[in-house]
């Protein structure tokens, strides 16, 4: 008789993105995260949904690396093979081992495992489980705002950190089962949000009655939401100065075409502009869903993007690119 290997979900995504209303949801729809877990805080009053143990070792092992949570910096070059990581490696295999060893589908949730879903998947292999990636990825302004109320940070710092957070756990993940949810999406539409990732991801939910419907629903509210970069579409913060003979609007999220209408009605003052459509990313019915946008900037194909380039999608605007674009970012910088 053939056994069916263990499947682990990975919760990955930035401080202050939406992972513990994501996780909450997992462990609602009866997905274990572990009977271990920290408790709420003021800044996360309905709890961060994450196992304190394993907190606790990804903190000891940055901390072995000469890095923290809050560190923008890339990890050690060969920090994978080394002691640390292999205490830490250890560490997790007999939790997980302990907390999860008769579970078929498990979830974990914590930040950092941006920096370390390598460690994690080596881990997994030696297990035999099946691992997979749910991203949830907010906007880095609104991540921002919130480190800058929480932590007092200059936004600058928490845009660079979100950064590094993303371009990690995105280069890891990148052959992995992986879906992306938006943060965005997830507080309007919050259990078809992700019913749809999870199905993606090969993860069969059963049927839900009424009750459970209206607590995933209102546990995923967007009352919850203090930071919000805009009420309403606009074009971006990006600042224009000087002349542009182009400018490249590169559109993401829902509602493309209403986006780029009113993209257009906003720069309508100029009449002799022309449009034309490069082209258009796959952003969803894939493993890698969403991701696909943020995996196409950081790679080779981008550089027809030429000029300016101004980000809409419905508040969520970042300039992704370096000053020298369109020059490719190494990720091991």
């Amino acid at each position: 008789m053939t056994v069916e290997a263990a499947k682990a979900i990975l919760v990955v995504g930035m401080h202050r993105s939406g992972t513990s209303a994501l996780a909450g949801a997992l462990s609602l729809l009866g997905i274990p995260l572990g009977d271990r877990l920290l408790k709420p805080g003021p800044d996360n009053p309905k709890g961060y949904w994450e196992h304190g143990d394993i907190v606790a070792v990804h903190e000891q092992l940055l901390a072995e690396l000469g890095s923290r949570w809050d560190d923008v910096r890339a990890l050690p070059e060969g920090w994978l093979s080394g002691e640390p990581a292999r205490r830490a490696a250890l560490a997790i295999g007999a939790i997980l081992e302990r907390d999860f060893g008769s579970e078929s589908l498990w979830a974990v949730k914590d930040p950092r495992l941006c920096r370390l879903l390598p460690l994690w998947l080596h881990v997994l292999d030696r297990m035999q489980i099946l691992p997979c990636v749910l991203f949830i990825a907010r906007n880095p302004s609104e991540v921002s705002a919130s480190l800058h109320v929480r932590n007092c940070w200059a936004p600058p710092f928490g845009e660079v950190l979100w950064l590094r957070y993303v371009t990690d756990a995105l280069a890891a993940s990148k052959y992995t089962p992986r879906e992306v949810v938006l943060f965005d999406d997830l507080l309007v539409q919050p259990l078809v949000v992700t019913q749809i990732a999870l199905t993606r991801l090969g993860v069969a939910i059963p049927e839900l009655d009424d009750e459970l419907r209206s607590t995933v629903e209102s546990f995923v509210s967007a009352t919850n939401r203090h930071h919000r970069q805009t009420a309403t579409l606009k074009v971006g913060l990006n600042t224009l100065g000087g002349f542009r003979n182009e400018v490249t609007f590169v559109l993401t999220g829902l509602d493309i075409e209403a986006k780029a209408a009113l993209v257009r009605e906003q720069l309508s003052q100029f009449e002799d502009a022309t449009w034309t459509l490069h082209g258009t990313l796959p952003v969803s019915g894939t493993r890698t869903g969403r991701a696909a946008i943020i995996d196409f900037l950081l790679g080779p194909d981008s550089r027809m993007l030429c000029g300016s380039i101004l980000f809409a999608d419905g508040g969520t605007d970042a300039q992704l690119r370096a000053r020298d674009f369109p020059s490719r970012w190494s990720l091991n910088e």
